[in-house]
């Protein structure tokens, strides 16, 4: 449990920063949406990419995990082919 919390900590920090900023109105609104789009679509993927590539592979595959993954991978594929088949 502990290493799950100090894994998303830095996770939790970056909401937790940007969320201090927009209540005591230390940033400009402009800056904020800049901020929070940069936040989302650059910075905690790659945060978490690096947390990914972190864990070892044994580790992050075992069999239970990927037989779950891979039922819920293909099961997210088929709704989007649904989704795209009927528009």
């Amino acid at each position: 449990m502990t290493s799950f919390f100090l894994l998303s900590l830095p996770i939790f920090a970056v909401i937790g920063v940007g969320w201090a900023a927009t209540r005591t109105h230390l940033v400009a609104q402009g800056a904020l949406d800049a901020l929070s789009t940069f936040s989302f679509r650059f910075a905690l993927p790659a945060l978490l990419l690096r947390l990914i590539a972190g864990q070892p592979l044994r580790q992050s595959f075992n069999r239970a995990g990927h037989l779950v993954s891979n039922r819920l991978l293909e099961r997210i594929g088929n709704d989007v082919i649904t989704a795209l088949g009927t528009e």
